[in-house]
């Protein structure tokens, strides 16, 4: 049998690289034993089955365990009309050369102990993966950084690793794990103030968006721990627009707890802030906050003030709906105090908002509550007519002749 495998045909050995490989290894046994062949002796790889091959012949066995995994993902199902046996492999042709040479050179390193060479390598691999936004896989390059670099104790290392895991699982939508490697970060980065200031502003915009997840699926008091995170680490940057920004959103939240006192004196932080720093815009989302939270404590004066506030900021901003909401809001207020004409004023630009905005659903609220409105203000004049003047009523059902016209004057 094996004199039979010697025998095989030069065609057939030209057809299978691992026979080629096999032949001239046979033809060197003559002589001293041969080095492992390099990859200059073989025609250069046509596909990652002959990239496989040559990196097992050349002995790195762990480069080739990853190159066959990297290479060989679980296809994805074939939609309707497509080849099923389409190749759906992650890596484009012309990246394989690359990921072999990382590999293989990793590989070398480690045998020689240059544990910054396998770092640069594997640093190069998870760049190349999150480029091409395959999240995972540049995670498992990464973390074999922040292996190498905890073993040598290389901080940069570490710090760079830390951050950019953060960053990746952040892509992945996996929170928890992004906070856990920027919290790791941002204590690696001290003693480096530019180092740390990018650290902490990671950390804070990764306690936002987990403490606005915890809120919308109401876990309120997790989202206000995770607020109260943003506001000390806005304040420990130092960033005006951060800790503003911290402010409000922990305001928003304590509202939602029923904690309106609490949440009218972070939002009185964050309109102070706004002021020096001449953010119209945010001023703006301050006064409409704090007018609806004052509504919440009874202090019906200091909305209005507020309400009437924002509605002078918002006009030259493109605030439409919020300007809109903001008059619905004063009408509302003017009509349970009794002040009709206030009602319906703010009411009239309510109605003209919502019909520049198209909103149907708007248009009908504001056509609805200036119909109240208009009807409360004539109420008076109205019942009086009903009363005692049969001949004013007469002219106002037969002809629509308005009550100010018809309605006996008082002397």
């Amino acid at each position: 049998l094996r004199g039979n495998r010697c025998r095989r045909s030069p065609a057939a050995m030209g057809d299978d690289p691992l026979a080629l490989i096999h032949a001239k290894a046979a033809a060197q046994r003559g002589g001293t034993p041969p080095k492992a062949v390099e990859s200059k002796s073989l025609a250069p790889p046509a596909d990652k089955h002959a990239i496989c091959l040559q990196i097992l012949t050349e002995g790195y066995v762990q480069s080739f365990v990853d190159f066959f995994y990297l290479t060989h993902k679980p296809e994805a199902p074939a939609a309707s009309g497509e080849d099923a046996a389409e190749d759906r492999s992650v890596l484009p042709a012309e990246k394989l050369d690359f990921v072999q040479k990382m590999l293989t050179e990793a590989e070398a390193a480690r045998r020689q102990s240059e544990t910054n060479e396998v770092y640069q390598s594997y640093q190069a691999l998870s760049e190349l993966f999150f480029s091409m936004s395959d999240f995972k896989t540049s995670i498992y390059f990464r973390e074999k950084c922040l292996e190498i670099a905890k073993l040598v104790g290389y901080v940069e290392g570490e710090l760079l690793a830390s951050r950019e895991l953060g960053i990746a699982h952040e892509k992945l939508d996996n929170i928890p794990e992004c906070i856990k490697f920027y919290e790791k970060a941002h204590q690696l980065a001290q003693g480096d103030e530019e180092a740390s200031n990018k650290a902490n502003r990671d950390l804070v915009q990764a306690y936002q968006r987990y403490a606005k997840a915890c809120e919308e699926s109401d876990e309120l008091q997790l989202a206000l721990e995770y607020h109260e995170k943003c506001v000390q680490g806005a304040v420990e940057s130092g960033d005006k627009a951060l800790i503003g920004s911290g402010h409000y959103y922990l305001g928003k939240c304590l509202e939602r707890v029923k904690e309106p006192q609490q949440a009218i004196e972070h939002y009185k932080v964050y309109l102070e802030l706004c002021k020096e720093t001449g953010d119209n815009d945010g001023q703006g989302s301050a006064a409409f906050a704090l007018a609806s939270a004052y509504q919440q404590t009874g202090d019906i004066a200091s909305a209005v003030t507020h309400l009437e506030a924002f509605i002078d900021l918002a006009q030259g901003t493109g605030q439409v709906r919020f300007q809109a909401e903001a008059c619905n809001s004063l009408g509302v207020i003017h009509n349970k105090q009794g002040d009709a004409r206030s009602a319906v004023h703010y009411f009239e630009r309510f109605f003209e908002l919502a019909l520049s905005l198209g909103d149907r659903a708007l248009i009908d609220k504001a056509r609805t509550n200036l119909g109240i409105a208009r009807g409360n203000l004539v109420m008076g004049a109205y019942v009086q007519v009903v009363t005692s003047d049969l001949s004013s009523l007469l002219k106002w059902k037969n002809r629509r002749v308005p009550f100010a016209e018809v309605a006996p004057r008082k002397q």
